[in-house]
């Protein structure tokens, strides 16, 4: 069979389940130029294919079969290959996958083809070279409408992996039918032959991209001369850029017009003759003009022959025209006229305004007819409350804040026997008596009662003072504190004491306290009757004063409460002298109230006793003192739950104590190890656990940071675009080699239909399904069992919905556990802390990742047989055959010798861990330590990808990053920068992107993302 198989004329290579070399046919051997197959057998393919066209397709035949061996669906591919002895050719390889009898990828065939032999020519190079690179999409066709040839740049332009797919799906790539409803099919047609007619035809086009996305472009469409006909070369130009700014400046151009016309004062645009051009909505309402044109067209009708100063309206504007052309600013007061002649009142600003290559005069008038109105008003205002002021009885004095007398009333000149006001105000500190045992002065007295008034607001005093004549003069002032514009003024009150009647006063006063208490004030007589009330009584209760001279108090007692006031309440305050009890009483709408009532004796001069009452509505009172209790009750309750929350917290860093101090312990007592060890291997295994012993310190200080971030409501998430089964890879692997620690058999059953690419946030997903996972295999006991599952459940929507199951053999969880486990800083029992260690974190921030993820966690269990957790989550995802910008797997690195790359960071260790990395790796690595000196190491070298720290002295990372984006636009090239930080907000990263940075990597740097990120970015630079 082998014999036969090696005869074949075809050439034959059969792959094992890697890809490595099996058995290669003799026509394969002969076109390699080998004699036999000793010194390939047993080698990757794709490595014994770098030999030739400088392994230009090794890394698409590893992809294909990388593909296949997942799809088990035949790939066939294209490849102009140079073998050793031979022309370059163009094969066509078949590649088959190899089945076991259990139906499970066993390997792989690769017959290649010699489908056309061509030869190219030096010149011919150079001009498929020219038409490759060119920067505008190209296409080629031929007089039957057949598409034939395209660029590089038509390629990428549309999002199509290679020529060969574009040209068979080039038809997808144009909508049904143009903006104007013609079919683009015979559109196209009629301009192609068009073009063939006539040589050449420019004109816009409506493409789309495989997304459907709409993509504008501008065709060009020249005849050129081949061989012995014509061909047609069409130039492609994306031009979204230009209807983006066209719109652009329409939007703006509308916004500009809004904003003029929604200004509330009138507004002209004069060009450099004085002519005007344009006006806005309130000029024309200012001149009662309706239409705009009529407005431009009749505008000097709105101006008279004169201004209030006599002088010549036109001559003025010339001048004031004049002197802002030259000056670029121009204040004046104008007077314009509306359509019926009646006179307006302005204030004008004329502004210099720069306009394509000259400049125009824009004319900003404010209507002052409103404004002088008002003007008016607070003149006659004024001049009332000056006549007010002077009809009072009582004198009336101003002072400002600093004590100086600004004004008084006519009342108190003639009070102080003055001539006129000014003698008054002249001569008030001397009409002032000061007391003989006083050391303060008259002005000292006057200015320490305006500055109490200012700081209290008001004044009460009696002033011994004297006429301007020497009389004595004893009066009340009242001295109160009134806003005035922007600060405070002080009015002085001032009454003649000479003649009071004391007594007079004093029962006007006693009556106007009780009249106007809000407190029920009563007098009853000995029999109960009420003989007064003060208003406040038939206020609260809602019953007139006629209502209780009929009705008495049974108005708002019942029998029982009435019988007691008369026997009780009564005669017992007459014999006591008083008493203070609670009551409550009916109001005439039903409401009840509380009353909180005192009562006293009084005899009057006829010597007939009654009794005073008074009464306070505590309604409120009791009511607040309730909700008090309430409160308090409340309260105790939620100090006992914060106790338990502190209880959970105390043990919670206890256990941190120890959490973080024994990896700490193992990377200071290996550290000390690694230093003194005398051979290779023991250092190499103390930097291995030191490795183990970080990492793990790592992830707990990053729990203690997630869930701080969940208690302070900043946790997040962050989406974006990655391919899903590397991730979960990356996840299983780690599981599963924990579980062959302890021997525990790990199954894995993944559903193959979940999308490749998902979008959300990849880090927190990782994070959330690593907790459970690591639970799963820790809790597991030993030769015990651990399941995990990933489903794809219906879709929600445009969501795809993901359920990871997660079971293991073990102890389970209890029915009163289950709640438990999912709050932060707890664990089951002490046992547990004690056996298997554990900050208590990990559910909870899954949880909580599960439920920003539109999703949760469910636990299932039964004790002393396990317990298995499905979460589920929902995520945007991208369809498969979508563009999208290429992601590498972990081995999938760049070669990067000769590359030069930049390191930013203030802080020396982190610039040497990130060159220690990179050491080996045949870049050439410089450092700076801060942004200004990024700037002088770019001007001085070119740079092919720069790791750029956020936060330092002088010039941070942002600032830095967009003077390089400015001095690209000089270069005309553009260097990958990815931000290298340890701050991971939201926020942080938003700005990342904002300042042009392309990427975002976290501290501390693991060497596998650092190469993956720069393979990504060195690989695919050509797409920035």
């Amino acid at each position: 069979m082998q014999a036969l198989l090696r005869s074949t004329p075809n050439s034959t290579v059969f792959l094992d389940r890697e890809g490595r070399v099996d058995f290669c046919s003799d026509s394969w051997l002969t076109l390699v130029g080998l004699k036999d197959d000793s010194e390939i057998k047993g080698r990757y393919f794709w490595d014994v294919m770098r030999s030739f066209e400088n392994g230009k397709y090794s890394d698409a035949i590893k992809s294909i079969f990388s593909e296949i061996r997942v799809s088990l669906n035949v790939r066939k591919a294209d490849f102009h290959i140079t073998f050793p002895g031979a022309d370059t050719r163009l094969f066509e390889v078949h590649f088959t996958p190899l089945l076991d009898e259990e139906g499970n990828f066993d390997g792989a065939q690769l017959i290649s083809f010699d489908s056309v032999q061509f030869f190219i020519s030096e010149a011919d190079k150079r001009v498929k070279i020219m038409f490759d690179s060119t920067p505008m999409a190209v296409q080629f066709w031929d007089q039957d409408f057949n598409l034939l040839d395209c660029n590089a740049e038509a390629v990428r332009l549309f999002g199509m992996s290679s020529k060969t797919e574009y040209l068979n799906r080039f038809h997808e790539l144009n909508p049904e039918f143009q903006p104007d409803g013609e079919s683009s099919s015979e559109k196209l047609k009629k301009y192609i032959r068009m073009a063939f007619e006539t040589g050449y035809q420019r004109f816009e086009w409506e493409s789309r991209l495989l997304s459907n996305e709409p993509l504008p472009t501008e065709l060009i469409l020249v005849r050129t001369p081949w061989k012995d006909e014509s061909r047609l070369v069409i130039y492609i130009n994306d031009i979204r850029r230009v209807k983006a700014k066209e719109s652009a400046m329409q939007e703006a151009e509308e916004r500009t017009r809004l904003l003029l016309n929604g200004l509330p004062i009138a507004c002209l645009l004069f060009d450099e003759k004085g002519v005007l051009i344009d006006c806005n909505d309130a000029a024309l309402k200012m001149s009662s003009i309706s239409k705009k044109e009529e407005y431009i067209g009749k505008w000097t009708r709105f101006t008279p022959e004169f201004q209030s100063d006599g002088e010549r309206s036109a001559d003025k504007s010339a001048r004031y025209n004049a002197a802002a052309m030259e000056n670029g600013f121009e204040h004046f007061e104008w007077t314009s006229i509306d359509i019926n002649g009646a006179p307006i009142p302005t204030e004008t600003n004329l502004v210099r305004v720069p306009w394509k290559n000259g400049h125009l005069l824009a004319a900003y008038s404010r209507d002052l007819r409103e404004i002088r109105a008002r003007e008016a008003e607070a003149r006659e205002a004024e001049e009332r409350v000056s006549a007010m002021l002077d009809s009072l009885s009582i004198g009336c004095t101003f002072w400002d804040a600093d004590g100086k007398l600004l004004d008084c009333n006519k009342t108190a000149v003639e009070m102080f026997h003055c001539r006129d006001k000014q003698e008054y105000l002249d001569g008030f500190y001397k009409y002032l008596l000061i007391s003989k045992f006083s050391k303060e002065s008259s002005v000292e007295k006057a200015l320490r009662a305006i500055h109490e008034t200012i700081k209290k607001g008001d004044f009460h005093s009696v002033w011994e003072c004297e006429t301007a004549d020497g009389k004595p003069l004893p009066v009340k002032a009242y001295l109160k504190r009134i806003p005035w514009k922007d600060g405070v003024r002080v009015v002085g009150y001032f009454t003649e004491l000479r003649e009071l009647l004391e007594t007079q006063d004093n029962l006007t006063r006693i009556r106007s306290i009780v009249e106007g208490s809000p407190h029920l004030v009563m007098y009853v007589n000995s029999r109960g009757d009420i003989e007064y009330m003060n208003p406040a009584v038939s206020t609260v209760t809602g019953y007139s004063r006629e209502e209780f001279a009929i009705s008495g108090f049974n108005l708002i007692f019942d029998k029982k409460n009435i019988q007691y006031f008369r026997r009780e309440v009564i005669l017992k305050t007459i014999k006591e002298q008083s008493q203070t009890f609670d009551t409550r009483i009916k109001c005439k709408d039903g409401r009840w109230l509380d009353l909180l009532v005192s009562t006293y004796a009084a005899v009057l001069h006829t010597g007939e006793a009654g009794v005073g009452v008074i009464a306070r509505d505590i309604t409120e009172f009791k009511r607040m003192q309730a909700e008090i209790v309430k409160s308090k009750e409340e309260t105790e309750r939620a100090l006992a739950k914060a106790e338990l929350y502190n209880k959970a917290r105390t043990d919670f860093l206890s256990r941190m104590s120890h959490e973080m101090r024994t990896p700490m312990n193992t990377v200071i007592g290996m550290t000390e190890v690694a230093r003194i060890a005398s051979n290779e291997t023991s250092r190499s295994a103390s930097y291995e656990k030191i490795y183990g012993a970080s990492k793990q310190l790592l992830d707990i200080i990053n729990g203690v940071l997630d869930m701080a971030k969940i208690d302070a409501g900043e946790f997040v998430l962050t989406p974006h675009r990655f391919r899903f089964f590397i991730a979960l890879q990356s996840l299983i692997d780690s599981a599963v080699a924990e579980a062959k620690k302890k021997n525990q058999a790990f199954t894995i059953d993944v559903d193959g239909s979940i999308p490749e690419f998902l979008i959300t946030d990849e880090r927190r997903l990782k994070l959330a399904v690593s907790n459970i996972l690591s639970n799963a295999v820790k809790f597991a006991p030993e030769n015990g069992k651990v399941s995990f599952s990933v489903r794809r459940l219906p879709d929600d929507g445009q969501k795809c919905v993901l359920c990871f199951k997660v079971c293991n053999t073990g102890n389970g969880i209890l029915e009163k556990d289950k709640q438990r486990i999912f709050r932060a800083f707890e664990q089951v029992d002490n046992t547990i802390k004690r056996e298997y260690g554990g900050a208590g974190l990990g559910l909870p921030i899954a949880a909580h990742i599960a439920k920003l993820m539109d999703g949760g966690i469910e636990v299932e269990s039964t004790p002393g047989k396990g317990a298995c957790f499905t979460c589920t989550v929902k995520s945007d995802y991208t369809p498969s055959g979508s563009f999208l910008t290429p992601h590498l797997s972990s081995t999938e690195y760049t070669n990067l010798t000769g590359t030069r790359i930049l390191v930013v960071d203030d802080i020396e260790t982190n610039r040497e861990i990130v060159i220690a990395l990179l050491e080996d790796t045949g870049a050439i690595i410089d450092a700076a330590d801060s942004g200004k000196k990024a700037l002088a190491a770019i001007s001085q070298n070119r740079y092919d990808f720069i790791l750029m720290d956020l936060h330092m002295p002088n010039m941070d990372g942002f600032e830095a990053t967009k003077l390089i984006r400015k001095l690209e636009k000089k270069w005309g090239r553009r260097i990958p920068i990815v931000a290298l930080t340890a701050d991971s907000g939201a926020d942080v990263r938003r700005r990342c992107f904002e300042s042009g940075m392309d990427d975002f990597m976290h501290k501390p740097v693991e060497y596998t993302v650092l190469l993956q990120m720069l393979s990504h970015y060195l690989k695919y630079r050509e797409r920035m």
